[in-house]
């Protein structure tokens, strides 16, 4: 999310959010709508996994039954983005849906 900023340019929105789900030119304003799941850093992610199978490993397998559900639930949330670019391709407006 650091690169939505005013001034970054549009190829490193694309490759940090990947290929928006629409590109249009309404008036001649550059505008990309971008879909993705913000979820968990590396960090986060790994610490989760260390403590799953730790639990795992305590339990001696019966924390699945309780892991799994619990860790599904925590996915993350779908966002939106709306970004407008200048006539240079860099960033004028940010929205988050």
């Amino acid at each position: 999310m650091s690169v939505l900023k005013v001034g970054t340019l549009r190829h490193r929105v694309i490759a940090e959010f990947g290929t928006p789900v629409l590109a249009e030119s309404p008036n001649g304003v550059k505008t990309d709508i971008f879909k993705f799941v913000d979820g968990y850093s590396t960090a986060a992610k790994t610490s989760r996994s260390f403590l799953h199978g730790a639990m795992n490993v305590g339990t001696l397998g019966i924390w699945d039954v309780f892991g799994k559900p619990i860790e599904s639930s925590f996915q993350g949330e779908e966002v939106r983005l709306k970004v407008e670019y200048d006539a240079n391709d860099r960033i004028s407006f940010v929205k988050r849906y």
